[in-house]
């Protein structure tokens, strides 16, 4: 995600993970992540995030069940193609 930071508020009154699965989706919504466009990795992420990798699992995992990113084998997490993607519910 070289052109995307994300980034945690104490103040926010949403739990962690809440916030790394909506700042992503909406910078994949926007257009600021494009398709294709490789993600962090897990462990990297959370290293620099200062929270554990299950924070980031979770937030990776509701990504991946909305359709926004997909694993590709052994290579990580993409931002999925737009004809992928489901709606938010």
């Amino acid at each position: 995600m070289p052109n995307f930071e994300v980034r945690l508020s104490t103040r926010a009154g949403e739990t962690k993970t809440a916030q790394i699965f909506n700042q992503i989706a909406g910078a994949i919504e926007t257009g600021r992540l494009a398709s294709g466009e490789a993600l962090t990795s897990e462990r990297a992420l959370a290293a620099r995030l200062g929270v554990s990798r299950n924070i980031v699992r979770n937030a990776y995992r509701r990504l991946e069940e909305r359709g926004l990113v997909e694993t590709v084998s052994t290579a990580g997490r993409r931002v999925a193609s737009k004809r992928r993607r489901r709606t938010r519910s």
